[in-house]
């Protein structure tokens, strides 16, 4: 039978067209139609929905695996976030990152808006550890000269 394996260990947790499943045993899968699915390091859960770049991943995120009208929610509040990041940005590479992401979005192909929203999110991830390494540094500059 065709169709994708998927291995999941005991504590995993996948959504299935909406669906939330958190697996009490170690499972093999075979997918053998077409679902929307996420599972593993892709899956992101309301607690970790901490920036804004997150708000923008969990919203494409819904919009991926949710219903017919959770999606269209979904897609409207991704657009709303992911207009208010663009104007609020000074970098180049996430505005180009977020006008892609807008464009797949607006296309109906969700699973590759959702591989630009992760992008954005290690992008906003690395600015802002660049941005505490700077001020550690500064800070410790000022600390020998005072």
């Amino acid at each position: 039978m065709a169709g994708l394996h998927v291995r999941m260990v005991h504590g995993d947790k996948m959504i299935v067209n909406g669906a939330a499943l958190h697996f009490l045993s170690d499972a093999d899968l075979r997918i053998a139609n077409k679902v929307r699915f996420i599972y593993g390091r892709q899956l992101m859960s309301p607690a970790e929905v901490t920036t804004t770049a997150r708000r923008i991943y969990f919203a494409v995120q819904n919009a991926y695996v949710g219903e017919p009208n959770e999606r269209t929610d979904a897609t409207v509040e991704a657009r709303l976030l992911i207009g208010m990041f663009r104007e609020a940005t000074l970098s180049a590479t996430a505005r180009q990152m977020l006008d892609r992401l807008l464009s797949l979005l607006e296309a109906g192909h969700y699973y590759q808006a959702l591989k630009v929203a992760a992008r954005i999110v290690r992008h906003e991830d690395a600015v802002h550890a660049f941005a505490a390494s700077a001020k550690d540094s500064v800070s410790a500059v000022y600390e020998t000269f005072t």
